[in-house]
């Protein structure tokens, strides 16, 4: 009984540095990228657009499930020459 609650503790202590060191890491991220960007920026303003472009998700563009494209080699000679009318 006394062995399990001791177990139970150290695992709950595990976890907790885990997410602690987690945090960090994000933190330490985070201050990395703001360095990268004072090194690189000539000025004030550039610092500030560089900070609102990493905040900034890239937008995803929607590509259709088929290509209406069809490889030539796949066409017999009459499909070829409809498509090119």
């Amino acid at each position: 009984m006394d062995n399990s609650i001791g177990l139970i503790i150290l695992g709950v202590l595990n976890l907790i540095l885990i997410a602690g060191h987690l945090l960090y890491v994000k933190e330490s991220n985070k201050e990395k990228s703001k360095l990268v960007n004072a090194l690189v920026s000539k000025s004030v303003t550039e610092m500030r657009d560089l900070e609102l472009t990493d905040k900034v998700e890239p937008i995803k563009p929607e590509m259709p499930e088929e290509s209406p494209l069809i490889p030539e080699a796949e066409l017999t000679d009459e499909e070829f020459m409809e498509r090119i009318k």
